[in-house]
């Protein structure tokens, strides 16, 4: 069964060593990422952003069993477990198996995931319009015509800017 985890942004991997460590090694984890571009020291440096910011998918068979949630909950490095598991099963399982759907050979999340959800705004998370906000004025399969400001402009959907829906 999964369950969903709120980590502490600079504890997640001593909450996974721990969670292993309590419940055993046949635990799984995912944790979907996508890659972007940030400048540092001038230059252009690729990273790995969680597309949940802190948030952690955890599948056991213990899980099944309420009383067996105790061993996570009070696990250094947790804010809290996601109320309404058990009855959201085959939502967790659809969205996991969308978001591994969009995967690369290198599991990050290709750009064209992001292009799906938008409908009438948004805010790019890379390019040359990183965190400027827009409005969709046009969509098609092959690009977008957005407003920035007073800018008109169209995006190609070839290119891997990502951006997300606000």
């Amino acid at each position: 069964m999964w369950i969903v985890l709120k980590a502490n942004n600079k504890e997640q991997e001593f909450l996974r060593k721990s969670l292993i460590e309590k419940i055993g090694k046949n635990l799984k984890f995912y944790t979907p990422k996508y890659k972007t571009k940030i400048i540092r020291k001038n230059r252009f440096v690729e990273s790995a952003q969680p597309l949940l910011k802190n948030y952690i998918f955890c599948y056991h068979e213990l899980f099944n069993k309420k009383e067996n949630l105790n061993l996570v909950k009070f696990t250094k490095g947790l804010d809290y477990v996601l109320e309404g598991y058990t009855s959201n099963q085959k939502q967790l399982e659809k969205f996991i198996s969308y978001c591994k759907s969009f995967e690369c050979d290198k599991g990050f999340i290709k750009p064209i995931f992001f292009k799906n959800f938008i409908n009438n705004a948004g805010k790019f998370k890379t390019g040359p319009f990183k965190d400027l906000s827009f409005e969709v004025i046009k969509a098609n399969k092959k690009s977008l015509r957005i407003l920035i400001g007073n800018l008109m402009t169209t995006v190609s959907n070839q290119y891997s800017y990502i951006y997300r829906p606000i």
